[in-house]
C-alpha cells in the first residue's frame, strides 16, 4: 500500500516535469541578462533539471565571459598583501582598481568585525544582476557572499574570534569572484 503511493508520487512529479531543447545561453532564459527571469522561465527551471543544468552552465559562461572582460580592460579583481593602506585601528581600508574593501573593527566594543565590499563601476558595468559576487582570500577562507546592491555594495559581519582578518589581510591576497 506505501509503495504503491510512493510510486504515484514520483510518477506525478516525473509527469511534470518538462524537458528543453539544447540551447544553452542565457538567452534561452532571458532576453537580456540584466532583467529578472520572468514567469516562464522560473517555471522551467523549476520543472526541469536539464533547464537548471543548463541555467548553471549558461551563468558560468557569462561569468567567465565578464571576469575576461575585467582582466582585457586591466581591471584588477585581486588585492596583494600589504598593498592597503591602515587608517587607524577602527577603520580600514583595501583597495585595488576593481574594488575596495572597507573593515570596521569595534571588536573592543563587543561588536564583531563588519566587511564592506564595494565593486567599482567598472565592474558594476559587466556584473550580471543574476549572480552573487563572493570576497575570498588566497588561503581559501570566504570572507564574504552576497548580491550586491544598486551602487555596488556587499555588507558582512565577521562573528569568528578564531580567525584574524587583519592579519590575514596581510598574508594572503584578497580576490572576488562572481558565482
Amino acid at each position: 500500500m506505501q509503495i504503491e503511493s510512493i510510486e504515484k508520487l514520483v510518477s506525478s512529479m516525473l509527469d511534470m516535469q518538462i524537458e528543453t531543447g539544447d540551447k544553452t545561453d542565457l538567452t534561452s532564459f532571458t532576453a537580456d541578462p540584466n532583467e529578472p527571469l520572468s514567469t516562464d522561465a522560473i517555471t522551467r527551471l523549476i520543472k526541469s533539471p536539464i533547464a537548471r543544468y543548463q541555467f548553471i552552465d549558461a551563468l558560468n559562461a557569462e561569468h567567465g565571459l565578464a571576469t575576461e572582460k575585467l582582466v582585457n580592460q586591466g581591471v584588477e579583481l585581486q588585492l596583494v598583501p600589504l598593498a592597503a593602506s591602515e587608517s587607524d585601528n577602527t577603520v580600514n581600508e583595501f583597495q585595488c582598481s576593481g574594488f575596495s574593501v572597507v573593515m570596521y573593527d569595534n571588536r573592543d566594543k563587543g561588536c564583531p568585525i563588519i566587511i564592506l565590499l564595494q565593486l567599482n563601476k567598472v565592474v558594476l558595468d559587466v556584473f550580471i544582476p543574476l549572480s552573487i559576487v563572493r570576497l575570498y582570500d588566497s588561503g581559501g577562507l570566504e570572507w564574504l557572499r552576497g548580491k550586491p546592491n544598486q551602487n555596488g555594495e556587499v555588507s558582512a559581519e565577521w562573528l569568528d574570534v578564531r580567525v584574524d582578518l587583519f592579519s590575514r589581510v596581510k598574508r594572503y591576497n584578497l580576490q572576488i569572484e562572481l558565482v
